[in-house]
Order: C-alpha cells, then structure tokens, then sequence
C-alpha cells in the first residue's frame, strides 16, 4: 500500500503556509507509524519547483503513475490543488480516504 497526503499547502501568509507544511509532515509520521507503508508527503517534496503550476503537475504526475491511495487532511476542501487531485484519484477509481472528514 502507498499513501499520498492531500491537503492544503500554500498560502500568501508565510505563517499559515509553514502550519501546513508541518501538519503534512506530522501527519506523514503517524501514517508510517501507523501503517508501516511508503507514504508520499508532497510537503517534504517542497522546494523541486518553481510554481504552483509546477507543483500542480508533479503531484498529479506522481498520483497517476504511482496510483496510491489518497489520504485526505481536514480542510482539504479549501484546496484548489486538493479538489484537483481528488478529482483525478476518483476518475482513476483510486481509494480516498477521509474525504468527509
């Protein structure tokens, strides 16, 4: 099983986008505590690009090639990024978890 973390990332408050970034990598410790499995943390990924865009692409190029399941954080709804990756991961019949969550 591989897990790949979606939720929001960026922001134009550098305070609030640091948040994110650490609730990606504190939530990518319990998943490997938890389940022992490779975990795909877009977060610990940061830095590769230089745009959203790219971001965007690399992410969604990792999902359609790896086809992990998507673990979902809270407030992923307020994602653009998010929502786009969900999107992708249901066409691709991919299992989502805490999507109501």
């Amino acid at each position: 099983m591989k897990l790949y973390i979606s939720g929001p990332i960026s922001s134009p408050d550098p305070d609030i986008k640091r948040s994110n970034l650490e609730r990606f990598n504190v939530e990518e410790r319990k998943l490997r505590e938890t389940y022992g499995c490779k975990i795909i943390n877009p977060a610990s990924l940061e830095g590769e690009c230089d745009t959203w865009e790219d971001y965007l692409a690399r992410d969604l190029l990792i999902i359609i090639r790896e086809q992990p399941e998507i673990w979902l954080l809270p407030n992923w709804q307020s994602s653009t990024g998010a929502k786009l990756e969900v999107a992708v991961a249901k066409r691709m019949k991919l299992k989502i978890h805490n999507e109501n969550g």
